[in-house]
């Protein structure tokens, strides 16, 4: 992001960064906000279920199995402890969906759901009476019907308890204010992935005009950034493609089942993600509806420690395969049974001097790799080897980046280029597409989200009191005489 930004928005892209590193140069991404609208068979929104409940379950089982830790996990091996908490987070997940505004549809509300859990001294919840009355208004909610059945299952009052300190320490993260002021919020866009790149493209007018919520081009490029040294929010991460998977296959399906504009996606240093549930399945559906996936691995090992059972799968999914050099025995074993072996045309020669001398010449067929594990591991540097199905292997040079037509357009910190380092973070503060603003409170940075400028008109009495609040755009406000 920091090398290639610059070019990109010079190109008209939109940048978009989850950056769980330095959690105060990212967009914002609240998962709540891509729970899809429901529809009635004849295509019309369907007030009774107005959420895709399937949504909610895909989003609770990716944050359940990428948030597994000695601190949350039962030693019995159990499954009842672990059903009944999804359970439970699911009835607070459709509550929220249904009866908060999506400004508090987030995890923040969740928690404080969860803070209403305890009983009074009649042995009844705040939650309880949430929802009891939810249950007299709609009592067929599938929110409605999960929270009785964690009644039924938590019956006993510390089993209740551990299931609810279980769940709250699942979400505990979301307690840390840089992790709320990222998550509160959505500003990623992730429904402009694939969409025509041309804001007037009638397939993107066509969309817009059947959508309840318009959708912006394709011309958007992603970045998400990881912490090499700590993985502990990388659930979000796993979280973000997750629901990225799920949005390119509904958009493929608006554009008439292919995406308008392909896709790349370039996961590197892969093995740091954490859990994306029936990965191997995506990879493989995917690939058909317009979109590339590159996967970085370091070595074999690191595809087998995730995927034990189904690693060839993956590798059966991906069509070209680069090896670009590597010390792991295994991988390199791998690959030399990969690359095969090579029939060479050995020839042998032999001449006696006795008396009546002799000499013979000897041809025989023999079977050699065709590259050995010693040779594989050897290879100097920038060079690869690259398998692609269908055709075989070739050993070449690396392509040399400087020759690239927009290398000029990079920043390079040797050639003294610092105009072209792009800062994210500055963008997010001063750009034209800012989305929100960064003020400081007593050297504290906070984010505040902000609406689209709106034009009316105020009273100067007003205008004093708009000037207390600290937040005034004085080219926004029209000054009645």
């Amino acid at each position: 992001m920091r090398d290639c930004g610059y070019s990109l928005k010079k190109k008209g892209y939109t940048i978009k960064v989850l950056n769980l590193d330095d959690k105060s140069c990212s967009d914002c991404y609240n998962p709540l906000m891509y729970i899809k609208e429901s529809h009635n068979n004849i295509g019309y929104y369907d007030e009774e279920h107005p959420i895709q409940e399937d949504d909610v379950m895909s989003l609770i089982n990716t944050i359940m199995a990428n948030t597994k830790s000695e601190n949350i996990q039962n030693t019995s091996g159990d499954p009842f402890w672990e059903k009944a908490e999804m359970i439970y987070l699911q009835a607070l997940f459709y509550y929220t969906l249904r009866h908060y505004d999506k400004a508090h549809q987030n995890f923040t509300t969740v928690l404080n759901l969860i803070r209403l859990s305890n009983p009074d001294s009649t042995g009844v919840s705040n939650l309880d009476r949430l929802f009891d009355a939810w249950g007299k208004d709609e009592p067929e909610s599938i929110g409605v019907k999960q929270y009785k059945h964690f009644k039924v299952a938590a019956s006993a009052p510390k089993m209740m308890s551990t299931i609810i300190m279980v769940a709250t320490a699942r979400l505990a993260s979301f307690n840390i204010k840089e992790i709320a002021n990222m998550t509160d919020t959505d500003t990623m866009e992730l429904n402009r992935i694939g969409m025509p790149m041309d804001n007037n493209s009638p397939l993107l007018k066509q969309i817009n005009s059947e959508s309840n919520k318009p959708i912006g081009n394709g011309k958007v490029a992603y970045f998400v950034i990881t912490k090499p040294s700590n993985n502990t929010f990388n659930y979000l991460a796993s979280i973000f493609y997750t629901q990225l998977f799920e949005i390119i296959d509904e958009n493929a399906k608006l554009c008439g089942g292919s995406l308008a504009t392909p896709v790349e996606i370039y996961m590197d240093e892969w093995a740091q993600l954490g859990e994306i549930p029936r990965f191997v399945e995506e990879l493989a559906y995917l690939r058909g509806l317009n979109v590339g996936i590159t996967v970085g691995l370091q070595s074999l090992s690191q595809l087998k420690q995730k995927y034990k059972d189904s690693w060839e799968s993956v590798l059966d999914c991906c069509d070209s395969t680069l090896f670009m050099g590597g010390m792991s025995k295994e991988t390199l074993e791998y690959l030399v049974a990969l690359l095969g072996k090579k029939t060479w045309y050995k020839k042998s020669s032999g001449r006696t001097y006795a008396r009546q001398g002799s000499s013979s010449t000897n041809w025989d067929v023999v079977g050699r790799e065709l590259a050995t594990l010693d040779e594989l591991s050897k290879m100097p540097s920038g060079n690869c080897v690259l398998f692609i199905a269908g055709i075989g292997a070739f050993y070449s040079k690396l392509y040399n980046l400087k020759e690239h037509p927009n290398y000029s357009e990079l920043y390079e910190p040797r050639d003294n280029n610092s105009q072209k380092l792009y800062n994210h973070k500055k963008e997010l503060q001063y750009g034209e597409n800012a989305d929100y603003r960064m003020l400081c409170d007593s050297g504290l940075s906070f984010v505040i989200p902000i609406e689209k400028p709106e034009i009316r008109e105020v009273d100067k009495d007003d205008l004093k009191d708009l000037k207390r609040t600290g937040v005034i755009q004085f080219e926004d406000l029209v000054i009645k005489k």
